[in-house]
């Protein structure tokens, strides 16, 4: 997502925590089902931009080294 890619992946746990399903990310059980997502995207550009961008946004807002030391340095002070 940091260079602007739209993730797909098979179903992780917590993954929601991180990402939100359908708008920053794809997700499709492994097999058919996962080569029927990304075949989908193909077919849907738009689709795939919009999830790629809302990806890439999320993951420079909340997901970077600086941004993870930040939040762990105001975790240790409390």
């Amino acid at each position: 997502p940091a260079l602007g890619a739209c993730p797909v992946t098979t179903p992780v746990e917590d993954l929601e925590r991180w990402y939100e399903p359908g708008r920053e990310v794809v997700v499709a059980e492994p097999g058919a089902p996962l080569a029927d997502a990304i075949r989908a995207l193909l077919a849907d550009p738009t689709r795939a931009r919009a999830i790629a961008t809302a990806a890439w946004r999320r993951t420079w807002a909340e997901h970077t080294w600086e941004r993870r030391i930040d939040a762990l340095l105001a975790d240790l002070a409390t």
